[in-house]
């Protein structure tokens, strides 16, 4: 039996790379365990990825951003596109990723050899807010404790204490 020939695939839908393209998050998917290439020769890693699904004006089929690491920390990129869309983001502050959902954004793509990949991104209108769970960094909390003096019960006094 001779195998059938593959057939090709249909020519990728480039987005224009001139002006912003307005679009909708249409989805934050994620993958547990991503595959992420390792920088130059070293091992690649396995890891927690997430990436935008876009529906973009003038596009017949949806666009995606590159995966991410979820890693949350100033310099990642997922870092710095949730910043770009949510108020009040900083590294303290954890928040769910499928905020952005169905929001009303603008994007600037570049193209590098075959692939597009999501330059800027910014809302449509204001930023969102969000009610993030705040976290304590374990280390900030041990210097914290470490500056702050401690006071015993028999030390406050009734205005200092607190009514429930």
């Amino acid at each position: 039996m001779i195998p059938q020939k593959q057939k090709s695939s249909e020519p990728y839908e480039k987005v224009p790379t001139d002006d912003f393209v307005i679009g909708t998050i249409a989805e934050v998917q994620y993958d547990l365990e991503h595959t992420f290439k390792g920088f130059e020769g070293a091992p690649d890693k396995i890891m927690q990825g997430v990436r935008f699904k876009f529906d973009l004006e003038g596009c017949v089929k949806p666009h995606y951003t590159k995966w991410m690491k979820m890693v949350w920390s100033d310099k990642s990129n997922l870092f710095k596109f949730i910043s770009c869309l949510v108020g009040g983001v900083s590294k303290a502050v954890r928040i769910d990723l499928d905020c952005v959902k169905g929001m009303k954004v603008k994007t600037l793509w570049s193209t590098k050899g075959d692939w597009q990949n999501l330059d800027i991104i910014k809302p449509i209108g204001e930023k969102i807010t969000y009610g993030g769970v705040p976290t304590i960094d374990i280390d900030d909390f041990d210097r914290a404790q470490s500056k702050s003096k401690l006071v015993s019960d028999d030390e406050l006094s009734p205005d200092d204490s607190t009514p429930f």
